[in-house]
């Protein structure tokens, strides 16, 4: 865990503990206008915690980002594009994105099993992360090679684009249950069909 973070959690355990002292004493009558140290320990506890929670959406790497992606892409489709650029989305809003991509996505069964990082560079303020991955859809499993393109945006690393390559598709003969499949480009640089 990033040392930052440490901090901040035991910041907040450590006000967590003197808030419940203070109302212990205030329980037991030692405070003569109780609410004060009360309150002041809620508030403080609180901005500690949203300090907590903002450090670890910052500390998140590439790597860690887009596992998460993978995690939430087709499941949680609104949560997944919060883990995108604009230009990834094709400037759309993050709910319009989320709702068409997601009823796509019902479509061809799709269901990202997860992957293992290859490789990931980071160069000032952009990364690009290796996955071998295998996706489930209607026509069966599909392994693959996912390679994200991330660039850092407020301090979080957000994906900016993906290309499949290495694709090692089922057998021609599972895609007769899949006649009502349809190509989706995933990102910007993807082209529909001609």
């Amino acid at each position: 865990m990033p040392l930052p973070l440490l901090a901040a959690l035991f910041c907040d355990l450590a006000l967590g503990g003197l808030t419940l002292a203070v109302l212990i004493a205030q329980l037991r009558g030692r405070y003569p206008r109780p609410g004060i140290p009360l309150a002041a320990g809620l508030v403080l506890l609180t901005a500690l915690f949203l300090f907590t929670a903002s450090v670890s959406a910052e500390e998140l790497s590439p790597s860690a980002a887009v596992l998460s992606w993978t995690r939430l892409y087709g499941q949680e489709t609104t949560r997944a594009a919060l883990l995108t650029t604009d230009r990834f989305r094709q400037r759309e809003h993050v709910h319009v994105w989320a709702e068409r991509t997601h009823h796509i996505l019902q479509q061809i069964g799709y269901h990202h099993l997860g992957g293992q990082v290859v490789k990931e560079v980071v160069r000032e303020g952009t990364a690009t992360v290796f996955l071998k991955a295998r996706i489930r859809t209607l026509i069966g499993v599909t392994e693959q090679t996912e390679i994200y393109t991330l660039r850092q945006v407020g301090g979080q690393w957000l994906i900016d684009s993906l290309e499949v390559r290495d694709e090692v598709i089922p057998e021609e003969e599972n895609f007769v249950a899949c006649a009502a499949c349809v190509v989706v480009p995933l990102c910007s640089q993807s082209q529909p069909p001609a």
